[in-house]
């Protein structure tokens, strides 16, 4: 009842306040708590890539089960120096989830590849593992021009993911770079 108030209190508001990314942010909550309720406690992530240490708190409040297998199915398959990019589409937005490996300044250069293709950050969650993999992940609006698919925009990303790490660009330049276009 409360999810349903909720959503008929954010629609009242007004013609533009309810959107895609609120109807998925509602709906990851209430799937999380429906699954608190009929378990009696938060699922585990045991047989996960992720295990309790504190980090993983906040990644099992922030995550649903379905999603901990498939990041921890990435993460294992993450080759040493790699980076990889998962997209989902919604009505709306799309989710991006980043497997890599931690270093000074991936968040900035990850976040200005995405920026410097036209992308929107909405939200994102954040998780640096101690075994120094990083799972980010990201909700995005795409920019309605020029028409590109997700794919193709994925693909661009990790060429300029690329390029930063071979130096030849940075985040700044990148977003520099679709500034001026």
């Amino acid at each position: 009842m409360l999810y349903i108030l909720t959503v008929l209190d954010i629609r009242c508001v007004g013609r533009n306040t309810w959107t895609a990314w609120k109807a998925f942010q509602m709906d990851q909550l209430y799937k999380s708590v429906l699954d608190i309720i009929s378990a009696g406690k938060p699922t585990s992530t045991t047989g996960n890539a992720c295990r309790n240490d504190d980090w993983s708190v906040s990644y099992e409040r922030d995550t649903l089960p379905e999603d901990r297998l498939r990041h921890g199915e990435w993460l294992r398959a993450l080759a040493h120096g790699e980076m990889q990019l998962h997209c989902d589409s919604f009505d709306g937005f799309e989710r991006i989830t980043v497997c890599g490996w931690d270093r000074m300044g991936f968040l900035r250069d990850i976040i200005g590849c995405m920026s410097s293709e036209g992308y929107n950050i909405l939200g994102a969650h954040i998780f640096s593992m101690p075994d120094g993999k990083v799972l980010d992940v990201f909700y995005v609006e795409p920019p309605q021009y020029p028409v590109v698919s997700s794919d193709k925009r994925l693909l661009n990303v990790q060429k300029k993911w690329d390029l930063l790490a071979q130096g030849t660009a940075t985040a700044d330049s990148l977003i520099l770079e679709r500034l001026r276009q």
